[in-house]
């Protein structure tokens, strides 16, 4: 909230009904949303902040490309919107790798990863040539956590924000699943920020407090090369106080240990 020691405005939060400009065009291009159980459905939900787009578009990525570029931010995000609804038709489907698979409430499922980051590379190596100065934010999140298996290379400009609660990390098969996944997103050469959960609305409040692996974690996040790292938080310092604490001075110094906080 203060900003204290931001270097760069913006980030990765969900922005496509942002960067479309929300449902202003979907009676006349309704191909510009995503398509779902063969019918293209516009944004929905609070502030029209559900739903996604159809990625495989090229006017969608025109439109997204003149709106990253008109932003003032730093970095600008080209992050989805929160939940699913991924379009599923036929060019977007074919941009998936089959074989590249994840877990999602217990079933294997494709990976979207390839489809939308295909869609992001491309706003990406337009923006460079036009304003090489700017950066563009993006998760690697959800159905896009996994990295992808069909691209090879990355636009310079794209910094990654990789999701993960390190309370998490409790399960060791959890940490080694997340270890895995930075290894494969390193593999790029992207500036990587870790997108934390220090504090968390379904807890409601109740602690849960973790500073053994917050320390942990951030030591080996200032190892591995991490640039930075934000994350969620909650009005509820009297029980997430130490996470929130712990946090802030290693990482203005990653030297700290958490006894020595």
């Amino acid at each position: 909230h203060t900003g204290q020691g931001q270097l760069w405005s913006g980030g990765s939060g969900h922005a496509y009904n942002s960067l479309l400009g929300g449902n202003k065009w979907f009676e006349t291009h309704p191909e510009y949303y995503a398509m779902v159980g063969g019918q293209r459905r516009a944004f929905y939900g609070e502030g029209a902040t559900s739903g996604q787009i159809c990625t495989s578009n090229p006017d969608v990525i025109d439109i997204c490309t003149k709106s990253a570029l008109a932003s003032k931010a730093d970095i600008v995000s080209l992050s989805p919107n929160d939940g699913g609804g991924f379009c599923e038709c036929e060019k977007c489907r074919a941009l998936d790798v089959p074989s590249n698979l994840i877990s999602w409430d217990g079933k294997p499922m494709v990976a979207l990863t390839d489809r939308i980051f295909t869609f992001a590379n491309e706003i990406a190596r337009r923006v460079a040539k036009e304003q090489p100065e700017k950066k563009l934010g993006h998760f690697c999140y959800t159905f896009f956590k996994q990295p992808p298996a069909g691209i090879t290379d990355l636009s310079d400009n794209l910094v990654l924000f990789f999701t993960q609660g390190c309370h998490w990390f409790r399960d060791p098969e959890i940490k080694k699943q997340c270890r895995g996944y930075i290894d494969g997103w390193f593999k790029f050469g992207n500036p990587m920020v870790s997108r934390e959960y220090y504090g968390l609305i379904y807890w409601h409040g109740m602690p849960n407090v973790h500073t053994r692996l917050i320390e942990e974690d951030i030591k080996y996040l200032k190892a591995r090369g991490f640039v930075g790292l934000n994350s969620e938080m909650c009005r509820d310092f009297a029980t997430h106080g130490p996470n929130y604490y712990l946090a802030a001075r290693m990482l203005w110094d990653t030297s700290l240990t958490r006894r020595q906080v």
